[in-house]
Order: C-alpha cells, then sequence, then structure tokens
C-alpha cells in the first residue's frame, strides 16, 4: 500500500478481490486534488476497471472533490468499468445525497458490499 501525506490529508490504495480501493483520509478538497487524480490515473492507466474510493476516513469534501468523482466515474464507465463509494459518514453521506451524486454513482455501506 502506497500512501501520500499532506496537511489533514492523506490517500491509500490497495486492492480488495477484485477492486482497486482508493482511501482518501481527512479533507478532500482543491488544495489535494493533484494528487488524488494522480492515483485515479495511475488506476486507468494500470488497466483497473472495478475502482472503489473509501470515504470511511474523509471528513469534508469540496465542490472540486465531487468534480473529479463525477469525471473519473465518466471515464471509468465509458471504458466499461465501475466506481463505487463507499463507507460515507453521515455529513457526506447527506451532501451527496442532496446534490444528487446518490442518483449517479453506485454507494454502499461497507467494503463487504461491493459487487463481485
Amino acid at each position: 500500500m502506497k500512501e501520500e501525506t499532506i496537511s489533514e490529508y492523506s490517500i491509500s490504495r490497495l486492492k480488495w478481490n477484485n477492486w482497486f480501493v482508493i482511501s482518501i483520509t481527512g479533507r478532500f478538497t482543491v488544495q489535494n486534488l493533484v494528487p488524488v487524480r494522480s492515483v485515479f490515473e495511475d488506476a486507468d492507466r494500470s488497466g483497473e476497471r472495478l475502482i472503489a474510493i473509501n470515504f470511511s476516513t474523509t471528513t469534508y469534501l469540496d465542490s472540486s472533490a465531487i468534480t473529479i468523482l463525477l469525471n473519473f466515474h465518466k471515464r471509468c464507465t465509458e471504458k466499461g468499468g465501475k466506481l463505487v463509494l463507499f463507507g460515507l459518514n453521515p455529513d457526506i453521506e447527506g451532501i451527496v445525497s442532496i446534490i444528487g451524486i446518490d442518483k449517479i454513482l453506485p454507494i454502499v455501506k461497507t467494503i463487504n458490499e461491493l459487487p463481485s
């Protein structure tokens, strides 16, 4: 597992079953968009098609984070892949629901609920 840290933020990645799981800890904002985009692009270049984003330790996301998620979701689906979110805390779940992301991106409660 590789981890990058920027103040109040870290990102890690791991393989779980057939899924490439990206965990974002702390604030997911415009200040850390470049490293997150880099991880997404690495997954894309390596041919990962089942990608899950773990939000269980994410404390905040801004409009930049939402935009990158939607853009990456589009790229994944265009290539026959899938992007799924899981582990959303109540605050982030509320944001996602208010802006309608839950109608676009699949969301499950835990990693164990990822489709096989």
